[in-house]
Order: C-alpha cells, then sequence, then structure tokens
C-alpha cells in the first residue's frame, strides 16, 4: 500500500509543479481566451483516447474539475480547505 500512497503523492507533486508553471501563462487574459485555451488542450487531451472512452473518462474529469473548484474557491477567499469526510 506504501508504494501506491508513494505514486500518488508523486503524481500529486509533477501535477502541482505543472501548474505552477502554466498559471502565469492564463493570468490577466480575458476569461474567454482562458476558457478557450483549456477547452483547446483538454480536446487535444480527449483526442488521445479511443472515442467509444471518450464520454466516461471526460465525466472521470469533471468530477476532477469539480472537487478542484470546491478546493481552489477556498484557496481564493483566503481559506484552508478541510476536506469531510
Amino acid at each position: 500500500m506504501m508504494d501506491e500512497e508513494n505514486d500518488t503523492h508523486l503524481a500529486a507533486l509533477e501535477v502541482h509543479a505543472v501548474v505552477v508553471k502554466i498559471r502565469p501563462l492564463l493570468a490577466g487574459r480575458e476569461p474567454a481566451i482562458q476558457g478557450a485555451i483549456l477547452a483547446d488542450l483538454l480536446g487535444y487531451w480527449l483526442a488521445g483516447h479511443a472515442p467509444g472512452d471518450r464520454a466516461a473518462i471526460l465525466q472521470g474529469h469533471l468530477e476532477f474539475v469539480e472537487f478542484f473548484t470546491r478546493t481552489n474557491a477556498f484557496e481564493l477567499r483566503g481559506e484552508t480547505f478541510e476536506p469531510t469526510a
């Protein structure tokens, strides 16, 4: 189980490192431009999956987006996110 936890932790660190690099590229741009950039990247990512798998993959991705929306809203307000069980 430790390997799985370690892999998850390493993946989270990698995600954070890339997000820190991307945020400045989006900062200050109009929301519509930011959204179009993210949509283009998402479409490119989805295109790399088999057509029959894309709907399920997108649904799973939207669940991640919903989670990060909640946690990031706390950050934007200067608060700490405390997950509930």
